[in-house]
């Protein structure tokens, strides 16, 4: 893993981040990754919209890419993905040779990732298993990274913390998950993250220690983003966490 101690991982979205080398390369491959997926025909997922793309946004690359870059996972390892079927993401790191699980109660989404998977013959599988009303799969095992990208926020929160508990057991000694969410006042989801103390609150749930800067920094930048054909005036924010 790609940690520096002394880094600030827990923050809100900034352009600036792409000016890091590790998360530049990242976008560099995943942008390029995309391309190589639209060429094959190969749809992939965005906001849970599947079509043949053949870019994602760049707000969406923030989180995919500033995410990865700081991973470095490696294929011998084991991945959680929950809420992302058939993202990007996902694909990405089953093409590199990762034993990727990826969760989402979308059946289209995780049937077209089990049937992607097949034909390319990736160590991919895809679940419907709703983690709010179900415990884990015995045979899941452990997980070395969990990544769950603007997925926690259309939770209730009741269920945002049972299934972060879920997760943060799911995870291995010296494992790493990292949660990106829609934040801001104005964000439009279900439920958002709207202040610095409802991040916090989501940490000491986890039970989980946080990689780099403790407390979760909001720049006050906020951009305007589209949601269901509206545009707000908000942000995302992301959290390194580990066990």
């Amino acid at each position: 893993m790609l940690i520096d101690e002394n880094m600030i991982y827990n923050k809100t979205m900034d352009k600036a981040d792409f000016g890091d080398p590790l998360v530049a390369s990242m976008k560099k491959e995943l942008s390029w990754y995309s391309k190589k997926l639209f060429l094959r025909g190969i749809p992939f997922a965005a906001n849970g919209v599947l079509k043949r793309r053949y870019y994602v946004r760049w707000y969406k690359m923030w989180e995919y890419a500033r995410s990865l870059a700081h991973l470095d996972i490696k294929s011998e390892k084991r991945v959680l993905d929950f809420g992302g079927g058939a993202t990007l993401p996902v694909f990405y790191l089953a093409e590199k040779g990762t034993e990727v699980t990826s969760v989402d109660i979308n059946e289209k989404l995780t049937e077209h990732t089990n049937r992607i998977s097949k034909r390319m013959g990736w160590k991919l599988r895809g679940s419907t298993v709703n983690l709010c009303e179900s415990e884990v799969p015995a045979e899941w095992g452990m997980f070395e990274y969990i990544i769950t990208f603007c997925t926690i926020e259309h939770l209730n929160t009741d269920c945002q913390h049972s299934v972060l508990r879920k997760m943060a057991d799911l995870l291995a000694d010296g494992g790493v998950m990292v949660i990106t969410f829609d934040y801001g006042e104005e964000a439009p989801t279900e439920n958002p993250l709207r202040k610095p103390s409802d991040v916090e609150k989501l940490i000491r749930i986890s039970g989980l220690d946080v990689v780099g800067n403790h407390n979760f920094l909001d720049t006050g930048t906020r951009f305007k983003l589209r949601n269901r054909k509206r545009y707000y005036s908000y942000t995302f924010g992301s959290l390194f966490l580990k066990k």
